[in-house]
């Protein structure tokens, strides 16, 4: 059910993903028949994940995250469900940087813990609710879906083009706070 590759991108590959330039508060779209335009839409793509495209952002967390479920998190707006009809299979973790400690994948479903490693690539199924446990460091992973239908939060994403759109439930956590 989990699935774990060590060393998932070439020492070239991961040299180029980490010296890109991007906007970090954002979540990006990847068309599954897009062309690539740098080295996060190349990680995206070597997945081959079915699917119409991909949304992928970088997690640099809190110290202490909540246990989540990405479906939830990432359909959701304003209290209102923005959720496909069909959903995606699983959830995807590319760790680009391991904290000094801690920073364990947890997913209580099946009592699991992963541990942070640069350039590993986690995999598990989408609906098990996760959370990363504290950690002193930096710690930087990429989480990305594969969409097999968009969800309509979405706005003009699909099979062909690369977009970036704001992380509308971190505007939300923000008023839900003030």
């Amino acid at each position: 059910m989990i699935s774990v590759s060590d060393n998932y991108l070439s020492e070239e590959q991961f040299k180029s993903l980490t010296s890109i330039h991007l906007e970090y508060n954002k979540v990006h779209w990847v068309g599954k028949k897009s062309n690539p335009e740098n080295a996060l839409h190349e990680l995206i793509q070597s997945i081959n994940e079915e699917g119409i495209g991909a949304t992928a952002w970088y997690n640099i967390r809190p110290i202490n995250p909540k246990l989540h479920n990405d479906i939830s998190s990432y359909t959701t707006y304003m209290g209102k469900s923005y959720k496909p009809s069909k959903l995606p299979k699983r959830t995807y973790l590319y760790y680009i940087h391991a904290p000094k400690t801690g920073g364990q994948l947890i997913i209580p479903d099946i009592d699991e813990e992963i541990k942070p490693i640069s350039n590993r690539l986690v995999s598990f199924p989408i609906q098990y609710d996760h959370k990363i446990e504290s950690y002193t460091g930096n710690r930087v992973s990429i989480g990305i879906i594969f969409w097999p239908e968009i969800p309509s939060i979405y706005k003009n994403a699909n099979e062909n083009n690369i977009l970036t759109f704001n992380r509308l439930w971190e505007e939300e956590d923000k008023r839900n706070t003030i």
